[in-house]
């Protein structure tokens, strides 16, 4: 059922899928679900989530960190 909901969003365009492979080296930005928040307002805040609780990062060093974590596994990953 979940799968079927994520290849209907993608189809339509509303996300894009990208696959890492199940054997890489540990990759930092496999710490877990994160989600940058941006808004035209404020500046951007990152909540990310771990096993044990969710974290909101407000500090431009460490939504910039998670940036770049981000862009660094989309690298990782094979192409949509």
């Amino acid at each position: 059922m979940q799968l079927a909901r994520v290849a209907d969003l993608a189809t339509n365009e509303r996300l894009t899928v990208q696959m890492n492979p199940t054997n890489p080296p540990r990759h930092a930005g496999n710490s877990g679900p994160r989600r940058i928040i941006t808004t035209s307002d404020d500046p951007e805040v990152v909540y990310m989530e771990s096993a044990e609780e969710g974290r909101i990062i407000t500090d431009s060093a460490g939504t910039f960190r998670s940036r770049l974590l981000f862009t660094s596994l989309q690298g990782a990953a094979r192409d949509p």
